[in-house]
């Protein structure tokens, strides 16, 4: 049975936790992740899900379609603010899926943004991964042999899927349950 916070609109912490696994450990990742969930009013901003009222125009589309008329560009927001809260509140605002769709285009994350919240629409359990260190990337839910599960590693700006996830990755399914339920308290 796949975690049903798989199949709702995409949080803020969500990207903040495939941002801190990217560079580290599960382990240092989570403790990341509780520090900020600490200071006053960042835990609701991790909380807080992507808008997406305005996905409705292209959610009947299938997402690979829709991702396809977009344009790559390279945007740096995790150096906008001062301290976590306003990095955050930039993130929310300038990656939304609603966002990126308005500005046709955006960088690695807006597209992933975009695609986990499509896929979701669609009723089908999305969430975030990162691929050789520095790129954030999708990760699709699908059923494997012997009514087992398993997630497909996939690039929404560059298809097809690039494969299953490797042992490498030992860990990182049971750390972002963790993560979910820190967000999800």
């Amino acid at each position: 049975m796949v975690n049903p916070l798989y199949l709702t609109p995409p949080t803020v912490g969500e990207l903040c936790w495939a941002s801190l696994i990217r560079n580290e450990s599960p382990l240092f990742a989570l403790a990341k992740m509780r520090s900020l969930l600490g200071p006053v009013g960042v835990p609701n901003l991790l909380r807080e899900q992507f808008a997406m009222d305005e996905l409705c125009n292209v959610v009947e589309q299938e997402p690979n379609d829709v991702l396809r008329g977009l344009t790559y560009i390279e945007l740096d927001l995790l150096t906008t603010g001062d301290n976590a809260f306003e990095q955050l509140a930039a993130v929310q605002s300038f990656l939304s899926p609603n966002a990126t769709l308005r500005r046709g285009g955006g960088d690695c994350k807006s597209f992933v943004i975009l695609y986990v919240a499509l896929q979701r629409a669609k009723g089908r359990a999305a969430r975030f991964g990162t691929y050789e260190g520095n790129h954030i990337i999708t990760e699709l839910d699908v059923e494997g042999g012997c009514n087992s599960r398993m997630w497909l590693r996939h690039d929404p700006r560059w298809f097809p899927l690039t494969g299953p996830l490797t042992n490498s990755d030992e860990g990182y399914s049971e750390a972002y349950e963790i993560a979910l339920d820190m967000l999800n308290q």
